[in-house]
């Protein structure tokens, strides 16, 4: 699981344009779903007061993919980190 205040110090979440993007809130929690990778996995993101994080599933498996955090990547491992870092819910300011 990723947690955006560790791992993406760079963005600026825009509370509103997340609904607008297709964020559901239920409970005082945004909850967000996207299909990556040509439907080969799917990044869950969960945004409250407490906490922003969010994980990227494996869709053959429905296990967390844990290796797109991984520092030293290989390519196929490089291009699902690319996808996941290029959500549209994140709005980079750097």
């Amino acid at each position: 699981m990723r947690d955006f205040r560790v791992y993406s110090k760079d963005c600026d979440f825009d509370y509103a344009k997340l609904l607008e993007y297709g964020f559901m809130e239920k409970d005082a929690t945004l909850l967000y779903q996207e299909y990556i990778m040509d439907k080969h996995f799917k990044v869950l993101v969960k945004m409250s007061e407490e906490s922003k994080t969010s994980l990227v599933i494996d869709v053959t498996t429905d296990c967390e993919y844990i290796l797109v955090d991984v520092k030293k990547q290989g390519e196929y491992v490089g291009k699902v980190n690319e996808a996941y870092e290029s959500a549209k819910w994140c709005k980079k300011t750097n």
